[in-house]
């Protein structure tokens, strides 16, 4: 559930697009189907696409109204931020020039690394079940602490915390 229930009117799958409430509603299904088999769920947001070829201010809202979900429903066991950890904080509705690929929907190898060790904090931080997290660890060598770019890599717009990492209310750890 993401960017392909995010259509334009002139796409040729325009017919099939959805409102963020029926996409809310989707991941509320795949949630209930998760905890009915034990599985814990984790919530990843859908990373920015302005300038991408079907960009829309009403797909923009969709999104934005599901990340909002996403981060704050207390839904999911937690969340990764992708959003955060992807987009340019300048412009925050444009991936980060540095993760771009050059079409504006897809990140490159740099920015899919970003998200790598987004995912990889998870499991450090014992959020994600035991096999995922064994399949996730050791982190690779080249894992920093922050997805984000460095300082010198992106002067002026890199923070010192860990933009990726938002755990939902009530996140519970796995034992």
């Amino acid at each position: 559930i993401g960017f392909s229930a995010i259509q334009v009117p002139n796409s040729p799958f325009a017919a099939q697009a959805v409102t963020a409430q029926e996409m809310i509603q989707s991941y509320r299904q795949l949630i209930t189907r998760a905890r009915l088999k034990g599985i814990k769920i984790i919530g990843g947001t859908l990373l920015p696409f302005e300038g991408a070829g079907y960009f829309t201010q009403e797909g923009e809202a969709k999104r934005q109204a599901v990340n909002e979900f996403i981060r704050n429903s207390g839904e999911f066991d937690d969340v990764i931020d992708f959003d955060r950890v992807m987009r340019d904080p300048v412009n925050p509705t444009r991936l980060l020039p540095l993760y771009d690929s050059g079409d504006h929907l897809h990140p490159n190898d740099t920015g899919y690394e970003a998200m790598a060790r987004a995912v990889e904090d998870a499991a450090r931080t014992n959020f994600i079940t035991s096999t995922a997290a064994a399949m996730l660890w050791p982190p690779s060598a080249s894992s920093g602490c922050f997805a984000t770019p460095t300082p010198t890599s992106c002067p002026g717009r890199c923070s010192s915390a860990p933009p990726w990492r938002f755990s939902a209310p009530e996140t519970r750890p796995v034992p």
